[in-house]
């Protein structure tokens, strides 16, 4: 990580733009998939608590920390087996 996100306050485990799959079941958008379109300063620097804003389709935008989040797999990084 580049020396000014951490002097930031940043602490970031995914990039912007990067495809995410809410994984809390406590949480309204849970098993939806969205883009990270912001990434917040944290205070902790501990990186589980890092937030996260999350572009969902449509107009909603949801707010995470890191450990309510999993990078979304996609059918090409996945391995189907055919019998």
């Amino acid at each position: 990580m580049s020396s000014l996100l951490q002097e930031s306050g940043i602490n970031a485990g995914f990039q912007l733009g990067s495809r995410v799959v809410v994984i809390d079941k406590g949480r309204n958008h849970f098993n939806r998939t969205g883009n990270i379109i912001r990434i917040l300063e944290n205070p902790s620097h501990l990186s589980k608590y890092q937030w996260y804003d999350v572009k969902f389709e449509g107009p909603e935008i949801g707010r995470f920390r890191s450990f309510e989040l999993n990078i979304a797999l996609t059918v090409k990084d996945s391995k189907v087996s055919r019998h």
